[in-house]
């Protein structure tokens, strides 16, 4: 009886996943690790070049993640394009932080309207807000409350620490 590797089958057992996923973790943690070491020693180019690399291993760690689960419900997402695996990495990361502003936005909100920020009020204050929608009573209300949501949102991803940074960086570089 002849097994089938990996490499020949193109498919990977749960635990080569875990393995993979594992080392990747460390890897980002350990070149994290050095680069604030060596920004701690004022090597500040070589520091942010570990830094870079860091954000690409948890980069790579989520999509290899997401391609491989076995949702049979949703397909798997595609991998990049080798030539567009930095990029893809890269914004994978990007999306979190942004994501994380998001949500932080929705919490006070909701905090705002007088309920608990906890997940399960959030999504039942999304999940009522969308169903009065349309309800011709308070449909108008819900809208006005959507729209004042999405305003904050849009407002606090476009003012995030991170966001600025980046928008920062694209013009610095952009610079003759």
């Amino acid at each position: 009886m002849h097994e089938y590797s990996c490499a020949e089958t193109g498919v990977r057992t749960m635990d080569q996943t875990t393995a993979g996923l594992t080392a990747i973790a460390r890897n980002a943690r350990r070149l994290l690790s050095d680069a604030e070491l060596l920004l701690g020693g004022g090597r500040f180019p070589t520091a942010a070049a570990l830094a870079i690399l860091a954000l690409e291993e948890a980069g790579k760690f989520f999509i290899i993640r997401w391609s491989d689960e076995t949702d049979s419900a949703q397909p798997s997402p595609k991998r990049p394009a080798q030539a567009q695996w930095h990029q893809a990495k890269q914004q994978v990361v990007g999306t979190f932080d942004l994501a994380e502003a998001a949500v932080s936005t929705v919490q006070n909100f909701v905090r705002d309207a007088g309920l608990a920020d906890d997940d399960a009020t959030v999504q039942m204050f999304l999940a009522e807000l969308d169903r009065t929608k349309a309800d011709p009573d308070h449909g108008t209300k819900a809208l006005e409350y959507e729209e004042r949501l999405v305003t904050a949102v849009a407002q606090a991803m476009a003012n995030a620490d991170r966001s600025s940074l980046r928008s920062q960086a694209r013009q610095e570089t952009s610079m003759p």
